[in-house]
This record gives C-alpha cells, structure tokens and sequence, in this order.
C-alpha cells in the first residue's frame, strides 16, 4: 500500500508542482516587467509556452499507464489553460486572454508531438531520455 502512494506521488508531484508555480504566478496582480515593452511581451509568451510544456511532461508522467495518453494529457493541459484563465478574470489587476490560452495548448501540444516523435525516433539516446523523462512507451504509444 505504501509503494502505490510513493508511486502514486512521484508520478503526479512533478504536475502538482507545476500546477502550483502557475496557479501562484496567475495570483498576482502585477508580474515582474523589462522596460521594453516588446520584450516584456515576448518574454511573458515564452513562459506560456515553457510552463505549459513543463506541465504536458509532468501530466504524461501521471498518466502514461493510460490508454492514449497524449490526447488525455493535450485535454489536460487545455482544462488547466481555460481554469488558469478563469482564474486570472479573478484576479484585480489581471485579466483573462483568449490568446493566452491558445498559446498554453499549442505549446502542450507540439509537447506532445515532439515527445511522441523522440519516442519514437531511432536516435538511442534521444528515445531513452523521453522514456525516462516522460514515462511513455517506446515508439511513442
């Protein structure tokens, strides 16, 4: 019994994690900013993009024993997006933003894809750091 709970726990942590990083960083009413304004923008994109790739690994590694995992953590990924942008129309200061959201799940989905792709590449290397990182199937499945 205690083995399933550490299993249990060392697959779901990495996504409890992530989840909390991003739900802390959405409670603030004002984020951290660089002078430039178009900077500031394209550096707030790209934490979209690396938070929400960071929580597609840690969902696959939660749900890899799953039939069809990737479409289930892609699903995931979106529910989070959308909660994480209800939650930000919550917040004073911050509003939510349809772009946003898009960003969050094309990034969770090229993830995926890539993953999927390494896992099933013939680079040895490349595939066993996939298995490892994201507990999924060799060939991708």
């Amino acid at each position: 019994m205690a083995r399933d709970w550490r299993d249990l726990l060392s697959h779901w942590l990495p996504a409890i994690a992530v989840m909390a990083m991003i739900f802390y960083f959405s409670s603030q009413p004002t984020l951290p900013s660089v002078p430039d304004r178009n900077l500031d923008v394209v550096l707030k994109k790209l934490g979209h993009v690396t938070v929400f790739s960071l929580l597609a690994i840690a969902y696959l590694r939660g749900v890899h024993r799953f039939s069809r995992p990737y479409l289930l953590v892609w699903f995931l990924a979106a529910l989070y997006a959308a909660s994480d942008e209800l939650h930000q129309s919550l917040v004073p200061g911050r509003t939510p933003s349809i772009q946003d959201f898009l960003i969050d799940v094309s990034s969770a989905a090229i993830t995926l894809a890539l993953i999927r792709w390494a896992a099933g590449s013939r680079i040895g290397w490349l595939r066993k750091l996939v298995m490892g990182v994201a507990h999924v199937k060799e060939g991708g499945g």
